[in-house]
Order: C-alpha cells, then structure tokens, then sequence
C-alpha cells in the first residue's frame, strides 16, 4: 500500500523520524530525532544511524549531502 501512496509513504517516513531511530534515545532525544540535526547539523553518520540503525548507505548520502552543500553555496 505504502509503494502506491506517495502521500501515506511520506507521512509513515515523517512520523518515524519524529518518533523512532536506533540513536533517538541513546543521545536523550525523546523520541524526536530531530535534535539529533539541529545539534550536529553535519553529522551525516549519526542521522544514517538514527534512521537506519547502521551504517547502510552511508557513503551515498555523504556524496549527496555534499553535493547538496555546493549546489546550495552551504560548502
């Protein structure tokens, strides 16, 4: 159902952002993973962790992330 609803894909992404992650409660998040990103913005390692429990795809997202940073002029 989640692959063919676009608009319910992106709600069930948002509200585990907000509520769940390997790191959340590790680093007194309470549940919003949000605090994560605005205490270490750059910590692309750490939110891969959060919302993935792992390392998987991290190398990928640092190449995006920066890509982002220089098309943006953040870098």
């Amino acid at each position: 159902m989640l692959a063919e609803n676009m608009l319910a894909a992106i709600n069930v992404s948002c509200w585990y952002w907000r509520h769940n992650g390997a790191v959340s409660k590790r680093h007194s998040t309470q549940g919003d993973i949000n605090v994560l990103v605005d205490n270490d913005s750059g910590n692309v390692r750490l939110v891969t962790l959060a919302v993935n429990e792992g390392d998987n795809g991290l190398h990928e997202r640092v190449e995006v992330y920066e890509a982002i940073r220089k098309e943006w002029g953040l870098a």
